[in-house]
């Protein structure tokens, strides 16, 4: 079994790295890859890349969530076959914020608006994906879901294990 890392934020280097680095160990004969996430999120799309990178190829995937894993890093956790966290892992679900509402989307707003409303759509089209995700591979409500995707949820490895976005909890020996 090989082990690697996600550190940091979910962005199309890491993706592409962490990719990488699962070929390169199933080429070593490494009949199992496990990835250890901490990551506050990032990029939704690379994290649906992934998520469907990892089912497509069957790649026999186990992730841990070892810290804060939330937002798109959600997702990633959910491409393993085999999911767990430590035991002081944290997690939050929150609706996308691919668009703040900030000077350069204003602007965009103002100069492009053709532009702006196809970011609009292709954000709305990302975040269905990443629900279908968390409603296949979990246990979670959709009223539930819903409700979380209206706050900003925030939870721990026992509620994660509840939820089924996790099979175990690991604790200290």
């Amino acid at each position: 079994m090989e082990m690697i890392s996600l550190p940091g934020s979910v962005n199309p280097e890491n993706i592409e790295r962490i990719k990488e680095k699962i070929s390169k160990c199933l080429k070593n004969s490494s009949d199992e890859v496990t990835l250890f996430i901490c990551s506050p999120g990032g990029v939704l799309s690379c994290a649906i890349h992934f998520y469907e990178w990892v089912r497509t190829e069957k790649i026999p995937l186990t992730t841990i969530a070892a810290g804060e894993v939330a937002s798109a890093a959600l997702i990633v956790l959910l491409a393993g076959r085999k999911r767990k966290a430590t035991s002081h892992s944290w997690f939050c679900i929150h609706k996308g914020g691919g668009l703040k509402w900030d000077y350069g989307s204003k602007l965009l707003r103002i100069l492009a608006p053709t532009r702006y409303k196809e970011r609009v759509e292709w954000i709305k089209i990302m975040e269905q994906k990443a629900e279908e995700i968390i409603l296949t591979e979990t246990k979670i409500s959709p009223e539930k879901l819903h409700h979380a995707l209206r706050t900003y949820y925030i939870f721990d490895a026992y509620e994660a294990e509840k939820l089924g976005f996790i099979e175990e909890v690991i604790t200290p020996a």
